[in-house]
């Protein structure tokens, strides 16, 4: 099984949501682990692919055809019928962050106060508020008034994509490249200037770039 590397660099802070709230203060939070580090999750990740993926079939047609699309991320409600498994995007080096935290916490019952996720969370987070404001008398709306967390501007995450179909391998991760250089928002609140980043793809610890791909795929696909 073929696997590659992808980072995500945050131009401006970012509110990827997590699904759920954070307690009756925080309206939308970020997912976190258990210890409070932030993460990208798959499945979001995934999905933005997706919606890359069919922006860049629209602008080149000849690159990129729904039958690779569906090779690479699969029928809608079969989760099983896709080429590419995606990873969540951890924090740059948060692997072996998290064993060292896990250790410390596990043998110092004292350190769980130090390392509370709350409070690691506000490492790399900030909390920002809005309100809905009423057109004809130019006043916030009452209970219009919104919590929500978003990840610091420069954070960089970084994960693994594996695919496990090799036959097709060169030729996906030349696509997938694409794919991913195409994607330069996440998440919520892009109009407000949040969620701008840029994702890289990277083969065997070096950055594959657009161009190269371009010229693999129209030489077959195969590196």
């Amino acid at each position: 099984m073929k696997s590659l590397e992808f980072k995500v660099e945050l131009l401006s802070d970012t509110l990827p949501g997590s699904g759920s709230s954070g307690g009756v203060v925080i309206d939308t939070d970020v997912a976190a682990d258990e210890f409070g580090f932030p993460y990208l999750p798959a499945k979001r990740l995934k999905g933005l692919f997706l919606e890359s993926a069919c922006e860049v079939m629209e602008m080149a047609p000849d690159l990129i055809t729904p039958d690779d699309i569906e090779r690479i991320f699969g029928k809608s409600g079969n989760a099983e019928s896709h080429s590419v498994i995606v990873g969540d995007g951890l924090l740059e080096g948060m692997e072996e962050t998290t064993r060292w935290v896990r250790s410390v916490v596990e043998n110092n019952a004292g350190f769980n106060k130090i390392f509370h996720p709350e409070r690691i969370k506000e490492t790399f987070t900030i909390i920002r508020r809005q309100t809905k404001i009423d057109p004809e008398t130019g006043t916030a709306e009452k209970h219009s008034l919104r919590t929500f967390r978003v990840l610091k501007r420069g954070l960089v995450f970084e994960g693994t994509i594996h695919f496990r179909d090799d036959s097709h391998a060169e030729k996906d991760i030349n696509l997938l490249n694409l794919v991913v250089r195409n994607t330069c928002y996440m998440g919520t609140g892009r109009n407000r200037g949040y969620g701008h980043v840029k994702m890289t793809l990277l083969k065997d610890g070096h950055e594959v770039f657009p161009s190269e791909s371009i010229s693999m795929m129209e030489k077959g696909g195969v590196a």
